[in-house]
């Protein structure tokens, strides 16, 4: 910061901004208004990082909170059996770190799946502008709210659903978080993740996975890439009536 002129930061501040994918629901800006200082005394701009770059490890300190400005990470830990296991996908406007208030500790690892872009606040800073604030303790809350309620449907699914409908409802989700606006032949989605990773995180084995992508092609549902859908029927690929 030292030599930079108040016009440098605030066009700094104001590209990071223009520039985010993530900016109509810019927590960092929130943190940023509520605080009172410059964007980048409160906020730091961290990345981009490249795909397999690890945002953090299982065991690291806990110091930081994230929020995706663009890209995607996967979150994944290691169980008991030693086997990995992919926990979670974040795109741009995820909070990521959430789950590690009031530990010491990341819990997982968290690994760009692309060139990714983030902003982060020191977690004792943002316990401390929480105290101060109460619009923006909301915010937090509500942000915090969502994810837990997404994981604890995502954990629901993949025990007690069966294949077709846990990969339905993962593609309708995602469709939703990252999907590029409909044509007249569907929306395509692009899959940052492998389908291995897609099947890992599903509780699916690769095979299973496979045929449920034929079967939903079959059906007319989806047209099937290496790293990328079209999804054909919008409205009807989450359907509970139909499953």
């Amino acid at each position: 910061m030292q030599g930079m002129t108040a016009r440098t930061v605030a066009d700094r501040e104001q590209n990071v901004i223009r520039h985010c994918r993530a900016s109509p629901n810019c927590l960092a800006r929130s943190i940023q208004e509520a605080s009172g200082d410059p964007f980048e005394r409160v906020v730091q701009a961290r990345g981009p990082i490249q795909p397999g770059d690890r945002l953090f490890r299982a065991g690291d300190p806990f110091d930081m909170l994230y929020w995706i400005r663009s890209g995607t990470i996967k979150t994944e830990t290691t169980t008991r059996e030693g086997r990995l296991q992919v926990t979670g996908f974040f795109f741009a406007g995820d909070l990521i770190g959430g789950d590690c208030i009031g530990r010491e500790t990341y819990s997982c690892d968290g690994i760009a799946l692309e060139t990714t872009s983030l902003c982060a606040i020191p977690a004792e800073e943002l316990t401390r502008l929480c105290c101060a604030n109460e619009r923006l303790q909301s915010t937090i809350m509500q942000r915090l709210g969502q994810r837990l309620h997404a994981d604890r449907m995502g954990w629901m699914l993949t025990r007690n659903e069966r294949a077709e409908l846990r990969v339905r409802h993962f593609l309708s989700d995602l469709m939703n978080r990252r999907g590029e606006p409909s044509t007249d032949t569907g929306r395509k989605l692009d899959l940052p993740m492998t389908k291995g990773d897609m099947a890992n995180y599903l509780g699916l084995a690769p095979e299973s996975l496979s045929r449920v992508l034929k079967k939903l092609e079959a059906d007319g549902l989806i047209r099937n890439g290496k790293r990328m859908f079209e999804v054909l029927q919008p409205e009807s690929l989450f359907d509970p009536v139909e499953l």
